[in-house]
């Protein structure tokens, strides 16, 4: 194991070398890492790093891309990869709130651009080319493991019995090894096809064999081994055929990495035949019985597989690339009968998802639902054709569908934010409350209305889009209720068709208090109604007085007691703190004045700050719940 950890890890070297770009864009976001964990302040580091991520998945892609037609480019691509991450940068500054989804979806385009790419007009298949990508994935995930959990231990052995270590380090070596170092051994481990290999070594551009060069394959060399001719001419035949077996060795040497790394290894084969395929088996049966039994009904309307799609359509589509090389029974099972399961399920869902878009809008996770059904209706309808060879058009498919979701304007976003503002304002204007570029508040609004009209608010200030909409007010605060009522006349948190209302003010803790008169303070949590318990209790630090909250028939109330006679110094009734906020309108956020209680008994004095007050008006009945900072003092 240490042998074959040291050899990856010199692999990193050589592959920093054939990816450029990447192995620079990478260095650079693990150096922005550690600095903000070192505290540097470093103005739009997030979006620097997300820049870097974006820059070194263009670096893999453009690598591929020269491997595969021109060598000589090869400068050229990276530049392309410096550009990505440049444009990348200033697209994530114009729309910071969307930037972690364009972001993985970028991502995702290059990673399987850059998968894909060696396979275009080439005899290397698609499939082969992807085992070997996911088995890298899994080794350098395994290596990387092993080197932190091992470096982990020896300065965690130093810090115990040598000297005390800075908690940070930790944190560095882990930024080194998963963002720098694991990336590098995933990029080690991805085959240089032999086609590329022998461009490299003849100097010519990568493809030229596909494209009729004099790039001789191994039939032609063969017939140049020595002793081809005689006297001078055999001289020059015998030197010729010096330089051919040389050549000869170096393709024959290709080709047995090539297929090294490509290869499915045995383990693989079992768990893809014995264990995979089977449980793809049962979890497509399980969906098709799903669907026939709420065919006729609430499958079309309210339906359980929509989240679940992705993660179906990503997981089969796997396994059909993992299981395209393999001969097994089971694995030919899948080819047959996988696709066309795939193609069904998708189809049914993509209808389903556009019957739900309807009523309750697009939203970008809708979007990505819809276009992922779209990919796996072509996955399936492609691989039930051809199931080997034209794996490469499912990569193609991928690409395709990841570049419309990601330009504007029919990218995911864009269109969703377009969708629910459309939604929005036709709720508005069939409840008549949008008239002359204002909004109107009314309080007769249909609780299918409201319930679109509060999504929809939410939907697009949690995108940072709400300025599209001219009619609201500037100060409009959409987690306000008295904001929300000011504008449109209703409750964002009172949901009458679902039976219960839920009303909650809080005090920020932003106001000085003045507890110079007080020497104890604890935090007490109150929920109503309560079975009878034992009384929580707070011991001042001298031990001369005691805080206590106790419930009793169903009463909640604060005490102070003397630590001594372990009489009653000072009391509140919880209760008060509930009848304050019984009327107010959720959300609100409250000042010190209205937070604050104050009582005084004989020898002892309580302040109690409301932090949270919430109260649920369900069908069961009234839970109420307060968070609250107890202050005493005492004589």
């Amino acid at each position: 194991m240490k042998n074959r950890l040291s050899r990856r890890l010199k692999s990193v070297t050589k592959a920093a070398a054939r990816y450029p770009a990447a192995a620079l864009f990478l260095a650079i976001c693990t150096a922005l890492t550690i600095a903000r964990i070192a505290g540097a302040r470093i103005a739009d580091v997030y979006l620097y790093q997300l820049a870097c991520a974006a820059g070194s998945a263009a670096g893999y892609a453009a690598q591929s891309a020269a491997e595969r037609f021109s060598l000589k480019g090869r400068w050229a691509f990276s530049a392309l990869a410096v550009l990505v991450a440049a444009v990348f940068y200033a697209w994530a500054r114009s729309w910071p709130e969307v930037m972690a989804v364009r972001l993985v979806v970028l991502a995702s385009l290059l990673f399987v651009a850059a998968v894909w790419l060696p396979s275009v007009k080439s005899h290397f298949p698609f499939y082969e080319i992807f085992t070997a990508s996911f088995k890298a994935v899994f080794q350098a995930a395994f290596f990387s493991g092993v080197l932190f959990a091992g470096c982990a231990a020896v300065v965690a052995a130093v810090d115990a019995l040598i000297t005390p270590v800075d908690a940070d380090v930790f944190a560095y070596l882990a930024s080194v090894v998963f963002i720098f170092i694991m990336p590098m051994l995933y990029l080690s481990l991805i085959p240089l096809i032999p086609a590329a290999r022998r461009a490299i070594a003849d100097g010519l551009p990568a493809g030229a064999e596909d494209e009729g060069s004099d790039v001789p394959d191994l039939t032609e060399a063969e017939s140049n081994l020595p002793g081809a001719g005689e006297g001078a001419e055999g001289d020059l035949a015998g030197a010729e055929s010096g330089g051919a077996a040389t050549s000869i060795a170096g393709e024959v040497e290709a080709i047995s990495e090539y297929e090294r790394r490509v290869a499915a290894p045995p383990f693989l084969r079992a768990l893809v035949s014995f264990i995979l395929v089977p449980i793809a088996f049962a979890f497509t049966l399980i969906l098709v019985l799903y669907i026939l039994k709420g065919i006729a009904g609430p499958f079309w309307e309210d339906n359980l597989l929509e989240p679940l799609l992705i993660t179906y359509c990503a997981s089969v589509t796997v396994l059909l690339l993992l299981a395209a090389g393999m001969e097994s029974a089971y694995a030919r099972a899948a080819r047959l009968v996988l696709p066309k399961a795939l193609l069904a399920v998708a189809a049914f869902q993509i209808v389903a998802s556009a019957v739900k878009a309807q009523s309750a809008g697009l939203t970008h996770g809708r979007y990505f639902v819809l276009a992922f059904g779209v990919f796996a209706v072509v996955t399936g309808a492609v691989l039930s054709i051809r199931p080997r060879k034209w794996t490469g058009l499912v990569a193609a498919a991928f690409l395709l569908i990841a570049l419309v979701s990601l330009i504007p304007p029919t990218d995911a976003l864009s269109t969703a934010v377009r969708s629910q503002t459309h939604l929005l304002e036709s709720a508005l204007a069939e409840e008549g409350m949008l008239r002359d570029g204002a909004v109107v508040p009314s309080v007769s609004v249909s609780g299918k209305n409201k319930e679109k009209i509060v999504s929809s608010l939410e939907y697009l200030f949690r995108l940072g889009r709400q300025e599209r909409l001219s009619w609201l007010p500037r100060d409009f605060d959409v987690y306000s209720d008295r904001s929300f009522q000011r504008v449109f006349g209703f409750s964002r948190y009172e949901s009458p068709d679902l039976g219960h209302k839920h009303t909650r003010v809080a005090y920020p803790l932003n106001e000085l208090a003045d507890v110079s008169r007080y020497d104890a303070w604890a935090v007490f949590e109150v929920t109503t109604p309560s079975a009878d318990i034992g009384a929580l209790a707070h011991i001042a630090p001298d031990g001369s007085a005691v805080l206590r909250l106790r419930h009793s028939d169903g009463v909640a109330v604060i005490e102070l007691l003397s630590g001594k006679a372990d009489t009653v110094l000072a009391s509140f009734d919880v209760d008060a703190v509930f009848e304050r906020f019984e009327k107010s309108a959720d959300y609100n956020l409250i000042p010190l004045e209205e937070a604050r209680f104050t009582t005084e008994g004989d020898g002892g004095r309580l302040l109690v700050v409301a932090e949270t007050v919430e109260r649920y008006d369900t069908d069961g009945g009234e839970i109420r719940y307060a968070r609250l900072h107890v202050f005493a003092g005492w004589s």
